[in-house]
């Protein structure tokens, strides 16, 4: 599953609150059909308040399992789309990278809370 971190300068904090609800569905969009996320639902996290240096005051850190659809020019394309979206929301400039993760290399584990099961 593809996971976007987006950090907010800590000036974009009350915007971001206002709007996350809205972004998480469309960004979350993008990514599942344009990194073609058949197995999960991407991961969007919205981290606000963070100190970001301008003039960018967006940082997105796109990752995702490493796979032939997944080349360059398809990274790319879905990191000017998320920019699009961030940049008509807050009129700010964005910084994004995509990291392809080798499927080989990946440990994952998803841990319940105690004394809860998972179905």
């Amino acid at each position: 599953m593809p996971i976007a971190r987006i950090s907010f300068d800590q000036s974009l904090s009350d915007e971001l609150a206002a709007r996350a609800a809205a972004l998480i569905p469309t960004l979350s969009n993008i990514l599942s059909v344009g990194l073609a996320s058949d197995r999960a639902n991407p991961q969007v996290i919205l981290q606000p308040g963070a100190y970001i240096s301008g003039p960018y005051l967006i940082y997105v850190d796109l990752q995702f399992r490493a796979t032939p659809l997944r080349d360059k020019e398809r990274v790319t394309q879905v990191l000017t789309e998320l920019a699009d979206v961030l940049n008509v929301q807050f009129q700010s400039a964005v910084r994004l990278r995509g990291f392809a993760i080798d499927q080989s290399t990946l440990s994952a584990v998803d841990f319940p809370p105690a004394g809860r099961t998972t179905e």
